[in-house]
């Protein structure tokens, strides 16, 4: 695969008054690489309709995001502002306790009260 020369950004202003890239301008700029969201996804291991829904905002997969911006050789953050933190703030504890007690209701027993760790 040859790869071109990187191609300008076209940028839209989001409801939140960041700037970030189309879903169509993020496909031109795949086309622009000598790429496609075929090609991403056969990379990812995916379908080109999960690597779709990642572009079109209808869908979060960090790991495609990832390889989106790597073949554009652009940061995740300006082709989706936001979208993917440097790092989640769900409290780990607080997941297993959820996750337990969601268990305990599908096997059919009352829910015991479990303690988060801070």
């Amino acid at each position: 695969m040859t790869r071109k020369m990187k191609p300008e950004l076209g940028a839209s202003t989001s409801a939140h008054g960041e700037e970030s890239v189309t879903p169509e301008r993020i496909v031109q700029m795949l086309r622009a690489q000598g790429t496609s969201m075929s090609e991403v996804a056969r990379v990812v291991g995916k379908s080109p309709v999960s690597v779709r829904r990642v572009i079109y905002g209808e869908s979060k997969s960090r790991f495609i995001a990832n390889t989106i911006a790597a073949f554009l050789e652009v940061p995740v953050d300006t082709l989706w502002p936001g979208a993917y933190p440097d790092r989640y703030t769900r409290s780990a504890p607080g997941v297993l306790a959820r996750l337990h007690r969601a268990l305990q209701v599908a096997v059919g027993s009352k829910p015991n009260h479990v303690e988060e760790v801070a």
